[in-house]
């Protein structure tokens, strides 16, 4: 299972958002930022994560966080970006757990810390999410705040295969 899910039909996330329905806000900023049928406009996803967050959903909130992370239509601020990622990660968030992890291990935004890094991969990965068993097993071959274990490497990577990552 993927941390990137295929946001989905269009015109009904457009009516769901335009009711105030904030999944749908952040559905559609997936389809603006991906270009999937429309024409790819990260500023127009950046308005939608933001409408969604602001809504209190979580998802948009880590999706937010990762167009501040990256730059893309909105001025790059790793601090803010990692504010959103800790606030969708604390709300549940698996993204936001991730995207977190990933600013913790590459000293991004926020002081780097392999132990907080392997945390949030560890939750990621018990979640099913294939990315996170991979950078956990990452983690682990590298001796990256754990003491260096191939064999648990090869098992996350493996698991990670297996989810389809």
């Amino acid at each position: 299972m993927s941390l990137f899910l295929n946001a989905g039909n269009f015109e009904n996330n457009k009516k769901a958002c335009d009711t105030g329905v904030t999944v749908g806000c952040s559905r559609l900023g997936m389809i603006y930022y991906y270009g999937e049928g429309v024409k790819k406009d990260y500023f127009k996803a950046v308005e939608l994560f933001n409408k969604a967050c602001d809504g209190g959903f979580a998802e948009g909130c880590s999706r937010l966080g990762f167009m501040y992370d990256k730059g893309r239509g909105i001025k790059q601020d790793s601090l803010k970006a990692a504010e959103l990622c800790g606030k969708a990660c604390d709300d549940g968030d698996i993204l936001g757990c991730y995207i977190l992890g990933a600013m913790y291990t590459n000293n991004k935004g926020i002081k780097q810390d392999y132990s907080k890094a392997i945390e949030l991969f560890g939750k990621v990965c018990d979640s099913g999410f294939a990315e996170g068993c991979s950078k956990l097993g990452f983690m682990y071959a590298n001796g990256k705040g754990v003491k260096q274990d191939s064999f648990k490497a090869v098992d996350l990577y493996s698991k990670a295969c297996d989810g389809g990552f």
